[in-house]
């Protein structure tokens, strides 16, 4: 009966895994462009643009243009919504612009689900460089002066352009070559050292600022200029000075990008060797730390460019040039600054969660280092804005809303893409990045968690799930501390991996295996977003396992080693405190303590008795030729117990003595009585004769 209700069961878990497998879904997600681009072309050139994205279903594509659809049958272009390449046929002005893709996947069922992505934005130019606007101008010099020409103001171009000066003699155009002596800095102005008479162009010679594209195969020319030179007999010799810095005090670049610091010093030496009747150029960074070309460090153009490539927050630094000759020294600052549009700290990540959880999408940005943060972020739902249209309790902002929350999401409605943008006072940015919700894993076959078994009976251990199409599970065994993948199973289990039965026939065992298949059975089943674990505990009723000799082997016998110790420790301690207290019985008398307490001065009275004479046997002539012990008396104690206020002796003779608790002697109350009246104490004979 178990075994066709496991027939039935199984048969179930096939109809499910065939009513979900065309319910695979999956939201597209952009693999091109993912980051802007700017694409020049030439007048007239043919331009094919693609776009692919991932996604089940297949997503289709579709293109706008400067923020509008493309009507392929009126405009002089169109795209493929299933490939996602758009085409135009010959590019001119008119098609210029910002282009964006679109890729849609559409879900089956009711209702019309579907998922937009947005790719990044592309945009097309045609190469050109449109005309110059500037004023003819004459410039005068002295030979050895410093001079710069400024071109024109730069006209809109696109694609890579090119500053070049010309001189015009006799209507032909002679392009001038940069030296040690002639510079052309990145604004296109033309720089002389020092000028010399042969520089002078009037009349129909003259100065021509250019531009060239060599993608448009363009020149374009700038105004006339004239220039008039005084000659010098000879020319003065003048030490370095700093004519220009091509930024200004600061230059300002982006974040990643290139740094071109230019420094243009006049000065003159003569000297028949054209490099050294300029000053010699050197760059510092910092604390003048001299900069070492390599790496991202690059200087050209006669020391005059120093060139940093893949700037950094971190290059934002005081950067030092300084022209040296014969005569002297000067020292330029120019001071980096790196901008950048908002910086992604958390960009959009695509999410899977399980359905009937929160799905969380952050989008964190920053500015460059001491820079205004940005503005609040825009968000869309494919393509379009999050507004107040939105249901509140199922889209979830956090206060500077850089964190959204779809609550309790499902795969009907919730699979979506989702994008932000962001501002600040550089640019912008733009992520996409899709939410995909997938069911949980479900548990279809399972046998009873305890089972209580006899020898002969059959161990069900068949666990079967089934979760998303779109994943697949992994299934293992975990049993007495070991894992066990793939086909392999825990001893004595008949395991189909295929159909995931399990079971152990334990007619077939001995005792000895059977014995050891009780234990709990872990199966666990998981795939990348989720894990379940099923246990199933083996209980043998008809094994009873033998007293062992070894029992005690288990026991922890650092535990019992601990106690010992600490009762060691704790014994030694009392007898430490025990000994301690004694040593300080022994130096204080209880008679000194009561006589102190009544008010008496044990000390002097001991001091005036003269006892510490007694030691002296020369002072007692009656002990010094005495042969014969005299007689002590008979020693009576009095009615008082020791230790009470008067702890003395009276029956010494006649003699008052007085004796400590322990019987130490102390003195004699009495200095009147004299050696002729009583008897030398008997201690005192023997302590003279030693």
């Amino acid at each position: 009966m178990a075994g066709i209700l496991l027939i039935l069961n199984i048969l179930s878990l096939a109809m499910f895994v065939m009513t979900q497998r065309d319910d695979i879904r999956k939201p597209p997600t952009i693999l091109y462009p993912r980051i802007p681009e700017q694409r020049v072309y030439q007048v007239n050139q043919r331009v094919v643009l693609n776009c692919s994205a991932s996604g089940i279903p297949e997503p289709t594509y579709e293109w706008r243009w400067n923020n509008r659809p493309i009507i392929t049958d009126k405009m002089k272009m169109n795209f493929d919504p299933f490939k996602g390449v758009l085409v135009i046929p010959q590019i001119t002005l008119s098609e210029e612009g910002i282009f964006i893709c679109y890729a849609t996947t559409r879900f089956p069922g009711p209702g019309q689900q579907q998922a937009v992505a947005v790719s990044a934005e592309l945009e097309v130019r045609v190469a050109r460089i449109e005309d110059f606007q500037g004023t003819s101008k004459t410039f005068h010099a002295l030979e050895g002066d410093y001079l710069k020409i400024p071109c024109d103001d730069k006209p809109l171009t696109y694609g890579h352009t090119t500053f070049k000066w010309y001189i015009i003699r006799n209507q032909e155009n002679h392009e001038i070559t940069k030296n040690a002596r002639i510079f052309i800095d990145q604004k296109g102005t033309l720089h002389f050292a020092y000028v010399l008479k042969s520089d002078e162009n009037l009349g129909s010679n003259s100065y021509r600022c250019g531009l060239s594209n060599t993608l448009g195969s363009v020149i374009k020319l700038g105004s006339l200029k004239w220039l008039s030179v005084r000659k010098l007999i000879p020319i003065p010799e003048r030490k370095p000075f700093l004519s220009s810095i091509t930024s200004g005090p600061s230059l300002t670049v982006l974040r990643n990008g290139v740094a071109k610091l230019e420094c243009i010093f006049g000065g003159y030496t003569a000297s028949q060797t054209l490099s050294e009747t300029v000053p010699k150029i050197t760059w510092f960074v910092n604390n003048f730390n001299h900069v070492v070309e390599g790496d991202r460090y690059a200087i050209s153009d006669m020391g005059r460019t120093l060139t940093i490539s893949n700037i950094t927050e971190h290059d934002e630094k005081a950067y030092f040039c300084r022209g040296t000759n014969a005569l002297g020294s000067f020292d330029g600052k120019i001071m980096l600054n790196v901008t950048s549009p908002p910086i992604f700290v958390h960009p959009l990540k695509a999410a899977t969660v399980i359905e009937g959880q929160n799905a969380e999408l952050k989008c964190v940005t920053r500015s460059a280092f001491g820079e205004n943060p940005p503005e609040t972020p825009l968000w869309y739902r494919n393509g379009k804005l999050i507004d107040s249209g939105y249901d509140p309790n199922k889209y979830q902002f956090n206060s500077n809303r850089t964190i959204l929350t779809i609550k309790q999401a499902i795969k009907s409605m919730d699979i979506a893409c989702y994008q932000c943008s962001v501002t600040n006072s550089i640019g912008r940015v733009f992520d996409d990045s899709c939410l995909n919700v997938i069911l949980p894993i479900t548990v279809l076959v399972q046998p009873s968690l305890e089972q209580n078994i006899q020898k002969g009976d059959m161990v069900n251990l068949t666990v079967v799930a089934a979760t998303d199409p779109l994943l697949s599970l992994t299934y293992q065994w975990l049993f007495q501390g070991r894992v066990y993948e793939m086909e392999d199973a825990p001893p004595y289990v008949s395991y189909d991996f295929v159909n995931k039965l399990a079971f152990i026939n334990t007619s077939a065992l001995t005792d000895e295996e059977y014995s050891s298949i009780r234990g709990t059975y872990r199966r666990k089943i998981f795939h990348e977003h989720e894990t379940v674990f099923i246990d199933v505990i083996v209980n043998l009723d008809d094994f009873v396992p033998e007293p062992s000799p070894v029992a005690l082997g288990g026991t922890d016998y650092w535990i019992i080693g601990l106690v010992i110790g600490i009762l060691v420790i704790l014994m030694m301690i009392i007898l430490i405190f025990i000994i301690c207290r004694q040593k300080t019985l022994e130096g204080t008398y209880q008679v000194d303590k009561k006589e102190t307490a009544a008010g008496l001065d044990p000390e002097k009275e001991l001091l005036n008795s003269g006892f510490h004479e007694l030691s002296r046997a020369e002072d007692s002539s009656d002990y010094t030729d005495s042969t014969e012990k005299k007689p002590l008396g008979s020693i009576e104690f009095g009615d008082l117990a020791v230790g009470e206020d008067d702890e003395s002796f009276s029956e010494y003779g006649e003699e008052t003595t007085r004796f400590n608790e322990d019987g130490s002697f102390i003195g004699i109350y009495s200095p009147d009585v004299s050696n002729d009246q009583k008897p030398s104490p008997a201690y005192l004979i023997e302590e003279s004769n030693v």
